[in-house]
């Protein structure tokens, strides 16, 4: 594993290991604003539109998907797994039925709630 790109990124090896890349396989590119979500079939589901820095500022931890319905909290770990040249893939009705973040409860540190709830839905330990 290339340390200049868990620097660089903020991966660790257990994140890594979480998004299905085993030590030795090169990592999956960074998952950066304007990056566009798309179904398998190729439909536009909707944009990254930030992605959040843990509490500390030195990992990212989720990514804000933005929606035609709301936005949406993804763990890092779990999009970077869904990463494909740049673009995200997911299923358009697993997206639909994600648990919405608004932009209070993001810059709220105090209450973990939207976090416990992305990580229960998109099934990453918390």
């Amino acid at each position: 594993m290339d340390e200049r790109f868990m620097r660089a990124t903020g991966a660790t090896v257990l994140g890594l290991v979480l998004a299905g890349v085993a030590i030795g396989q090169e990592a999956p590119t960074r998952v950066v604003a304007g990056a566009k979500v798309l179904s398998p079939a190729g439909e536009s589901l909707g944009t990254v539109k930030n992605v959040v820095l843990s509490p500390t500022g030195h990992a990212p931890e989720y990514v804000l998907i933005a929606t035609p319905l709301g936005k949406t909290a993804v763990p890092y770990p779990t999009i970077l797994a869904l990463s494909r040249d740049g673009r995200i893939v997911l299923n358009a009705s697993r997206l639909e039925h994600s648990p919405s973040v608004t932009d209070q409860e993001l810059v709220d540190h105090g209450d973990p709630a939207w976090k416990k709830q992305a990580d229960q839905y998109w099934n990453t330990p918390y």
